[in-house]
């Protein structure tokens, strides 16, 4: 009888163990799974505002993830400028130039993909605005005649300095004028069109 008993019991230690056994590599199953599958992370880098006309820089910096398959075999990076083109294609630059040619926010982003396709997504946005300073600081880069970009700047500048709307929105058409009288001189005619649009959100 007490040795009935025993195999019983040994017979139910041995159930319990073989069950504990397999809770546990059902455990590690799930938690290598989860180690394998999860998605890379980066540090996303984008200024928080630029003025209008000159470009700004999309980044990720610091990739990582938690296989270290992944890791060695590299990562690729798509970015969004915000200008409504959406994401690019999926490359092996970490970084982008974007373009700017008006005022807004951009709600730019950036994603990170490893080689099994698992991806994590980073967005922020950048605050693109124009001041007269900045509109100068453009036309002088623009213009390949330093004496019309000192004309162009003056008209700019008193602009700035004008007490009433009326004279500061007749100074800015006087340099759009200027700016169309320039097109294929001074400025191509996209560089003419940024200008002119520039000086437009500066009106009172």
């Amino acid at each position: 009888m007490i040795r009935q008993r025993l195999k019983v019991l040994a017979g139910q230690f041995t159930v319990v163990v073989l069950a504990l056994g397999l809770l546990e590599g059902l455990v590690r199953s799930r938690l290598l799974s989860e180690l394998f599958v999860a998605a890379p992370t980066a540090t996303f880098g984008a200024t928080a505002s630029v003025f209008a006309g000159f470009p700004f820089t999309l980044s990720l910096t610091n990739p990582s993830d938690p296989s270290p398959a992944d890791t060695a075999a590299g990562f690729t990076f798509a970015f969004d400028c915000g200008d409504g083109a959406g994401y690019g294609t999926f490359g092996s630059s970490a970084s982008t130039s974007c373009a700017t040619s008006d005022v807004g926010v951009r709600s730019v982003g950036g994603m990170i993909r490893d080689k099994d396709g698992g991806v994590t997504e980073y967005r922020t946005a950048v605050d693109v605005r124009v001041t007269f300073d900045s509109l100068c600081a453009l036309t002088r880069v623009y213009s390949s005649k330093p004496q019309v970009a000192d004309a162009l700047c003056m008209k700019l500048r008193n602009a700035s300095l004008a007490t009433d709307a009326e004279t500061r929105n007749s100074l800015l058409t006087a340099y759009q004028n200027q700016v169309d009288a320039q097109v294929d001189k001074a400025f191509t005619a996209t560089q003419a069109a940024t200008l002119k649009r520039l000086a437009n959100r500066l009106r009172a």
